[in-house]
């Protein structure tokens, strides 16, 4: 991203595709949102002090020739130094002001996993099939995020501004903790585990219903309520270091966690399901689909054949 796409957004030139490349890039690092701010900080200097034939006919050039232009239309010592500071503060509050509206949707494919550091130092680990929206940059009074799917928090402490995480059955706020959320509309199901700190939940489903979690509380969504559901075990979060738990799921639930965790497609054809009747322990993702397969067949009676044209597996 060249100074001359960043004038011609600033201009009003830009095209769409072009604003959604600079949406883009603003979000890939902190370095991307300092280059954008020189750059307009630069316009506005130029444009205080000229006209706007000469703004819009202006090329940008180098950060130094383009400094000195700035400094040649102020004229003086003095006005080179109101400058700085007037355009500083119109740049750095007009920014702000744009890229906390300007968010960004992060869609893991399955089979995949992701890492994410925000603006403020937040690290957000998504799970497979998990959608995530944040903003370029946060504003001055809160931290919003959206959620849908898996993800694991490690918040940044920011006493003034609430982390808050948006998910289709409750909000989530926090000032500064770890905690892993699992929300799915379509199946109507949402797990909150909180790893340390303080989490408040306020329901979106029953307005006037909150809850303040407590570190090593699990909290589920039953019959449209927050529920504790006592404490979450090691298997919960083990997720996050590539690990596939198979504890307290049947049959047809594991396989469709197996179709997200490997990016397949599992097909159950035999009329009698097969049972896991009490089964427990941990399947390596990186391993493979088959291998996680044949470690079930060890404790369930079951075969399978795989279409290699569609990567269909067929339950048998």
């Amino acid at each position: 991203m060249t100074e001359e796409h960043i004038f011609r957004y600033l201009r009003g030139e830009a095209s769409e595709e072009e604003k959604a490349a600079l949406d883009r890039w603003l979000s890939e690092s902190d370095e991307n949102v300092r280059r954008y701010r020189f750059a307009r900080f630069v316009f506005e200097g130029i444009a205080m002090h000229s006209s706007p034939e000469r703004l819009q006919d202006r090329k940008p050039a180098g950060k130094s020739g383009i400094l000195r232009r700035v400094l040649v239309f102020a004229g003086s010592a003095a006005a080179a130094v109101a400058i700085f500071f007037i355009s500083s503060h119109i740049v750095r509050t007009g920014i702000d002001r744009e890229l906390s509206g300007t968010f960004s949707v992060v869609e893991v494919p399955a089979g995949q996993r992701m890492d994410l550091t925000l603006a403020d130092g937040t690290v957000v680990k998504l799970n497979s099939g998990a959608v995530f929206r944040y903003p370029a940059l946060f504003s001055k009074d809160a931290r919003n995020v959206a959620l849908s799917g898996e993800a694991y928090f490690d918040v940044a402490r920011d006493e003034n501004r609430p982390f808050n995480v948006r998910t289709f059955a409750a909000d989530v706020k926090v000032l500064g903790t770890e905690f892993n959320l699992a929300a799915d509309e379509n199946s109507g199901t949402f797990a909150a585990m909180l790893v340390e700190g303080s989490v408040e939940l306020a329901s979106r489903l029953n307005p006037a219903e909150t809850l303040v979690m407590e570190p090593d509380d699990m909290v589920h969504l039953e019959n449209g309520h927050l529920r504790r559901a006592g404490r979450y075990g090691e298997q919960d979060l083990c997720w996050t270091e590539g690990l596939l738990s198979i504890k307290g799921y049947d049959f047809v639930q594991l396989m469709e966690k197996m179709e997200l965790a490997y990016g397949v497609n599992i097909e159950i054809l035999s009329p009698d399901v097969p049972e896991l009747n009490g089964v427990s322990g941990e399947i390596r993702i990186s391993d493979g689909i088959d291998h996680a397969l044949q470690v079930l067949r060890h404790v369930t009676d079951f075969t399978y054949t795989r279409d290699h044209k569609t990567g269909t597996i067929y339950i048998k």
